[in-house]
């Protein structure tokens, strides 16, 4: 499910004015994929952290696909070890980011004094912390290079199809100063790249893969849009929604306009499909004069496109309100999640920020015939913002949530005292809101989980970052809600861990943004701090 996210506090994004659902970068400009004048570097480690094997190559600009292989100089990958919790000596702070090369293993979290086992060392093998506990062994596969661009997008987003290859939409090539257009690349976990450039076309917000493989974006109509169909004219008044084949051929390109005249702009953030393969659109349309304001929208489509359903949930705020994320219960309720100021109003239901004021969460549930609401409720606390990032519905039908909480906050009837600047979150709550439980993840400073994706076992990926800018990390939440960190990254200037997507034969992907002296473990995939903003497409499996 593609998800695009917000980012407030002491953070690299900022808001852009009213009812603003874009984000502006105030990072360094983005970079490229190596040497390949913008195309995707490719790089495997079966050894230790050679830097040659995690930085790869852009290869021949004519390709704009590289690919680089090397075994680095860590030893065999099989001799990486989480080292036994009951041997544990010493301490796992930083020993607990090593053995990430090739099949070496990452360790088991920390308990106590304990914070993170060690993978091993390039060579030998690790020990874990003091006290800690072993967890379900990850290795990483594969990192692969993607360009980065300041203006068009932040970060990938990333899908899943039916063959577990992961479908991601980033920038085509390199810019900091306008919108290069997306390309659309399928990286199977074996096998041979594909990739679909659309240049000069407005990059989207959003990408999904429906049941019959077939990729769907949305974005905003800020020039014609094409997508190797009809052409859609720009427009404030609506979005376009594209629907390729999983050969990457155009089905449609639609411009989705209002029928307000008062539209100020709209555009959705996340797509979600029923088994029949209809999809469902949300996000935010912002009213102007006489009253103007926020408001959440949710559309649903026909396979071939036709709206069959139009919800709009009006807030008071001239600021914020939208959805985020969307997701399906099991018993077919759709689920939306997102923020909002101020008030709220749900159907029969009014939802008012614990401050009166500033930005508060909230879940609803909607009957996916007709979108009408059936039930909502807000969380968080009166400290200036909480909000949902991202929505996923277990078997049992408990709702994971997740975003940023904010000092003195609740959720589902549970107290929690985040940071002041917010903390990461996740939280389980029964279909009526009530919560199962709730963790933070924290750091020295402020948080945020960005994406989460839950398997059908009901274990969740979680990526995002703390510190600010500085620290990135990959959680794992398994279906009776224990949580564990197995990996985190550290560097200069990234967004950080910004999409997960979970395969279905264990393994998980993890886009991540960066740029300067970065690390993912043991080995360095953002280069010198000289060098510019990277994407990067992350492969981990049990």
């Amino acid at each position: 499910m593609a998800k695009h996210s917000l980012f407030v506090g002491a953070v690299s994004l900022t808001l852009l004015g009213a009812c603003s659902g874009n984000v502006a970068r105030s990072d360094a400009a983005g970079g490229s994929g190596g040497s390949g004048g913008g195309g995707l570097g490719d790089s495997f480690q079966a050894g230790g952290s050679s830097s040659s094997a995690i930085k790869g190559s852009g290869g021949a600009p004519s390709k704009g696909i590289g690919e680089v292989q090397s075994k680095g100089s860590g030893g065999a990958p099989s001799k990486g070890s989480g080292g036994a919790p009951s041997k544990a000596t010493g301490e796992g702070g930083n020993s607990g980011l090593k053995g990430l090369a090739g099949g070496e293993s990452l360790g088991g979290a920390g308990a106590g004094s304990g914070n993170a086992g060690s993978g091993g060392g390039s060579a030998g093998s690790g020990s874990a912390g003091a006290g800690g506990s072993g967890t379900t062994s990850l290795h990483i596969t594969s990192a692969r290079a993607f360009p980065g661009s300041q203006i068009a997008m932040v970060g990938l987003r990333v899908a899943i199809d039916s063959q577990d290859t992961a479908v991601v939409v980033g920038p085509s090539a390199t810019s900091n100063t306008g919108d290069p257009g997306p390309a659309v690349t399928w990286v199977p976990v074996n096998g041979t790249i594909r990739q679909k450039v659309f240049a000069n076309e407005p990059t989207p917000n959003a990408i999904a893969v429906d049941p019959s493989d077939a990729v769907w974006l949305t974005g905003q109509l800020e020039h014609a849009a094409t997508f190797g169909g009809t052409t859609v004219q720009a427009t404030s008044s609506g979005y376009y929604l594209v629907k390729l084949g999983p050969d990457g051929k155009n089905i449609f390109t639609k411009a989705i306009v209002r029928a307000e005249t008062n539209t100020v702009w709209d555009g959705g953030y996340s797509i979600a499909f029923d088994s029949a393969g209809n999809a469902y659109v949300v996000g935010i349309l912002v009213l102007g004069d006489p009253d103007f304001h926020c408001t959440v929208l949710v559309n649903k489509f026909s396979p071939s496109g036709t709206l069959l359903a139009d919800r709009v949930f009006h807030s008071t705020s001239p600021m914020q309100a939208m959805a985020r994320d969307v997701a399906f219960a099991p018993n077919g309720d759709l689920v939306i999640a997102g923020v909002f100021d101020e008030t709220l109003q749900v159907g029969t239901t009014k939802l008012t920020s614990a401050s009166g004021q500033y930005s508060n969460g909230f879940v609803a549930i909607l009957d996916p015939a007709d979108l009408a609401p059936k039930r909502a409720f807000s969380f968080g606390g009166a400290n200036y913002y909480d909000t949902a990032t991202s929505v996923d519905v277990t078997s049992t039908g408990a709702l994971r949530v997740s975003g940023i909480l904010a000092g003195a906050s609740s959720i589902g009837g549970k107290g929690v005292q985040a940071q002041t600047g917010g903390s990461a979150f996740i939280a389980e709550l029964t279909p009526t809101g009530t919560a199962n439980w709730v963790h933070l993840i924290q750091g020295s400073v402020s948080g945020i989980v960005w994406q989460t994706s839950t398997r059908a076992d009901d274990q969740t990926f979680a990526v995002g970052r703390v510190d600010g800018a500085q620290t990135a990390f990959f959680s794992v939440i398994d279906g009776a809600g224990t949580l564990t960190s197995p990996v985190s990254f550290t560097g200069a200037g990234q967004n950080g861990a910004l999409a997960t997507a979970a395969d279905r034969h264990g393994g998980v992907w993890v886009a991540m943004e960066g740029s300067g002296s970065t690390s993912f473990g043991s080995a360095t995939v953002f280069g010198a701090s000289s060098e510019p903003l990277v994407n990067w497409l992350v492969h981990i499996e049990p």
